[in-house]
């Protein structure tokens, strides 16, 4: 993870006497547009029994197909797939799949993600590649339950929307907004619940950091925190169903485990393009004894 790097060069994005105090994040594309980035998501998990570590990569290409007047049709390729050096041949197989898929979806003229547009064909290569491992891995009786895992991603297009695009909907969360360097963006509201179920209330901000005129680049910074009881009500539903009360009962508080989940992300886009040069994100959940750290990075590579 190079995020030490990533840190050094918004250090430098310092702005200078008379430089903007304002980023708008939009994509001035055009079809036939493309660049590539390297691309490394990870987890980091401490429990009771140790802790454990596993990093995926792959080199993305980011192709601008069409545009028209609502907005572009764009293709993220996954090719050289890489998983970590200690994951099983059953794990390696997971993240091979991956290799040489081509999503394409559509954003608006300012870069909003609003939809993706091959969703059969997604689905149709991820289950062709699940019933080949399924075939190698027969003997294994753990195998199939974590396919199942991966597959519940694929029911409906909206639920693949949902859960398996992280990466892609990260890559333009930004996108469509102005920044004021003195003015955080605060949004209050209903967000993606982090355990699946019904959206809840969190605080979301997004404070343009550092900009420079001179490069056309502008440094962000992405918080999120979620409303206590709400994320207690979720935590319940996850562990034990949906609940009619709008509001815990003290007895139903007593069972719920010691729990906290933060989200962090950083950006650097160039400001003349709307083009992602580089981002990180995290996001920690932590219970009394145990704790899990999942990352994002995007590198801009050519």
């Amino acid at each position: 993870m190079k995020f030490l790097v990533f840190l050094l060069v918004a250090v430098s994005l310092h702005a200078q006497d008379g430089s903007p105090s304002a980023a708008q994040i939009v994509t001035y594309w055009e079809p036939g547009d493309s660049h590539s980035y390297n691309l490394e998501m990870g987890t980091k998990m401490a429990l009771t029994a140790g802790t454990s570590e596993s990093f995926t990569s792959y080199r993305i290409l980011v192709e601008v197909l069409d545009w028209d007047d609502s907005g572009y049709l764009v293709q993220w390729t996954y090719t050289d797939a890489k998983p970590s050096d200690n994951a099983s041949d059953f794990e390696r197989r997971i993240v091979e799949i991956n290799e040489g898929l081509a999503v394409r979806y559509h954003i608006t003229d300012l870069g909003e993600f609003t939809g993706v547009e091959n969703f059969e064909e997604i689905a149709t290569w991820t289950t062709d590649a699940a019933v080949r491992i399924l075939d190698e891995f027969a003997g294994d009786p753990n195998v199939r339950s974590s396919l199942e895992t991966v597959l519940n991603a694929f029911e409906s297009k909206e639920a693949f929307e949902r859960l398996a695009m992280e990466e892609i909907k990260f890559y333009h969360m930004l996108h469509g907004y102005s920044y004021l360097a003195d003015d955080p963006l605060i949004v209050e509201g209903n967000v993606e619940n982090p355990f699946g179920g019904s959206p809840i209330l969190a605080k979301t901000t997004v404070k343009l950091a550092e900009i420079n005129n001179e490069h056309e680049t502008a440094y962000l910074v992405y918080t999120r925190t979620f409303d206590a009881a709400a994320l207690n009500r979720a935590l319940y539903e996850a562990m034990n169903g949906y609940i009619p009360n709008d509001e815990l009962t003290p007895e139903q508080t007593a069972t719920l485990p010691v729990f906290n989940i933060e989200m962090k992300k950083q950006f650097i886009f160039h400001t003349a393009s709307g083009w992602l040069l580089e981002a990180y994100s995290e996001r920690f959940a932590q219970t009394e004894n145990e704790s899990r750290i999942d990352t994002i990075y995007i590198e801009f590579l050519e």
